[in-house]
C-alpha cells in the first residue's frame, strides 16, 4: 500500500515537470505596437502589413446578420459616426463602434492560436478577431463569425501574417511561402513539454526499465518464480492506469484553475 502512493506521487510529481500551465505559452504583446504585435517564442505575429495608415478600414464584410462590419488592425480608422475605432458596425443607416484600437489586447487559446479582442464600442459592443494563420494566404481574408454573446462580434482574419515570424512591418517574410497552413498549434511537442519535463521523463522511463529487469531477475533466481508470478509487484502495475489518472488530476486541476484565474480571453 505505501509503494502505491509512492508510485502515485512521484506519476504526479512526474506531469507536473512534464506539463506547463498553458499562461507560459500565451503571445506577449509589443508595448510598442499594441494590438498589432505580440511576440511568441522569440517569433512575432506581426499584423502591421495588413492595416491602412490613412485613417480608412483595411477590411468589410457583410455579416449573416444583414449589417457591414468594418476593420483595420493597428490604427483607428473613422467611417461616419465611428471615429478613431479599429471596428465599426453599420446598421442600416446608423454607424456605431464595435472597439478601440487603445482597448486591445492579445489572448491566445489552449491549442496556441491568436486572437485580439477589442472593447470600448457603442452601447458596451465589443469584438473578437481570430488571427488564422493560413502559410499560403498572402492576401488576408475577413469573413464575419456572428454575434457570439450579447454585443459581441467575432470575426476571422485569414492570414500568412497570422503566422509567428512569417511577416514584419512590409509584409510576409518569406517563411509564409512553403508549407501548409494552419490555424492552431505552431509549437512543436518538444516546445510544449519543455526540456525540463523531457529530462524527468527519460529518466523515469530508464529507472522504471531498470525496475523491470532486475526485479523479474530477483524472482526469478533467488524466489524461482515462473510466468506471470516473474513480474515484480505485480498487483502495483495492474492498478497503474487507476494511478496514471489519479496523478493527471491531481496536477492538471489546480494548475488549470491556476492558468484560467490569470484571465484572458478564453470564449467566444
Amino acid at each position: 500500500m505505501k509503494m502505491s502512493r509512492l508510485i502515485g506521487a512521484l506519476l504526479c510529481l512526474l506531469f507536473l515537470f512534464a506539463s506547463r500551465c498553458d499562461s507560459a505559452d500565451q503571445c506577449e504583446e509589443d508595448p510598442n505596437n499594441k494590438g498589432c504585435v505580440c511576440v511568441f517564442d522569440k517569433k512575432s505575429v506581426d499584423l502591421r502589413s495588413l492595416g491602412h495608415k490613412d485613417g480608412t478600414a483595411a477590411f468589410s464584410v457583410v455579416g449573416s446578420d444583414k449589417a457591414t462590419y468594418y476593420y483595420n488592425p493597428c490604427k483607428g480608422f473613422t467611417e461616419k459616426d465611428c471615429k478613431d475605432v479599429a471596428g465599426c458596425q453599420k446598421d442600416g443607416r446608423s454607424y456605431r463602434s464595435i472597439g478601440t484600437p487603445d482597448k486591445a489586447s492579445f489572448n491566445t487559446a489552449d491549442n496556441g492560436a491568436v486572437s485580439i479582442a477589442y472593447i470600448g464600442g457603442n452601447g458596451g459592443r465589443n469584438m473578437v478577431v481570430n488571427l488564422v494563420c493560413k502559410k499560403s494566404q498572402n492576401k488576408p481574408e475577413f469573413g464575419f463569425v456572428g454575434e457570439t454573446s450579447k454585443n459581441q462580434y467575432t470575426f476571422n482574419l485569414t492570414s500568412v501574417c497570422a503566422c509567428p515570424g512569417d511577416c514584419t512591418e512590409n509584409g510576409p517574410s518569406g517563411g509564409g511561402h512553403s508549407g501548409k497552413g494552419g490555424s492552431g498549434s505552431h509549437h512543436s511537442k518538444a516546445s510544449r513539454i519543455g526540456i525540463p519535463g523531457l529530462v524527468v521523463l527519460s529518466l523515469f522511463l530508464i529507472a522504471v526499465t531498470a525496475y523491470c529487469v532486475i526485479g523479474m531477475i530477483v524472482m526469478r533466481v533467488k524466489y524461482d518464480k515462473t510466468g506471470g508470478d516473474v513480474i515484480p509487484n505485480k498487483r502495483l502495475w495492474f492498478a497503474l492506469p487507476s494511478l496514471v489518472k489519479d496523478g493527471v488530476v491531481l496536477t492538471f486541476t489546480p494548475c488549470r484553475a491556476a492558468c484560467n484565474k490569470g484571465g484572458g480571453y478564453s470564449k467566444m
